[in-house]
């Protein structure tokens, strides 16, 4: 049976879906050229709630990740984030990953949909050697909205209660209370263009309706710029 992410009713009744990653997931809604152009011309908004997601705590944390990852970690200020590897015993890559420092002793890892069992498997067998760290597996607990192009921040800052969308630097990240939902944002994506990826904080697949209103927050505050 495929997994299913906070937004797969909306998925399926508006989108195509395929299988991606064990999970049943859109390819596109109304079409791809059209979805693409969004992107690059105003704004698009993409569930990524398949996407694996750790929170990674503790005095140890950050010498935890730093043998872990051959990115400088403790050259992280909080707020803000980089793009790395996690390696193995040979220097080869177990998965690439974004790597977000929340505060002084907190974490939150990104990395990929269909490494999910592998990556919490490498981290847990590698995180004994650090008797300090926690590591906190919330894919299904928190969901994760990207929201990309020249007016992603314009969009998301009509429906921030607290926080500045415009103030997130790319590969940045801070709070954000998104239609009344508590948040986290960061300054990241794939798209090459500039946007934000959001992470709904206690929205379980069981009960999503955070992810539900913020993602319909989101296209409401879009529709002037044609979302899609």
């Amino acid at each position: 049976m495929l997994a299913k992410t906070q937004m797969y009713d909306f998925h399926k009744k508006n989108g195509r879906l395929i299988e991606f990653a064990s999970f049943e997931m859109p390819i596109w809604y109304k079409g791809i050229i059209q979805e693409c152009l969004a992107v690059r011309n105003s704004v698009g908004i993409f569930d990524v709630s398949h996407m694996g997601r750790a929170l990674i705590s503790g005095e140890e944390a950050e010498a935890f990740l730093d043998y872990l990852t051959p990115n400088d970690v403790s050259a992280l200020k909080p707020g803000m984030g980089h793009y790395s590897v996690m390696c193995n015993e040979e220097g080869g890559i177990v998965d690439d990953l974004v790597l977000l420092r929340l505060n002084e002793e907190e974490f939150l890892m990104v990395f990929n949909a269909s490494n999910r069992s592998k990556d919490l498997a490498w981290m847990g067998k590698h995180g004994k050697r650090f008797g300090k760290v926690s590591i906190t597996h919330v894919s299904d607990e928190v969901a994760m909205f990207a929201v990309q192009g020249p007016k992603a921040r314009e969009t998301v800052q009509k429906i921030v209660k607290e926080g500045d969308a415009f103030k997130i630097p790319r590969f940045g990240c801070g709070e954000l209370t998104l239609s009344g939902c508590k948040c986290i944002a960061s300054g990241t994506g794939y798209t090459g263009e500039d946007g934000l990826e959001i992470f709904v904080l206690d929205a379980p697949v069981a009960n999503p309706w955070r992810a539900q209103k913020v993602w319909d927050g989101i296209m409401e505050a879009g529709r002037e710029f044609g979302i899609e």
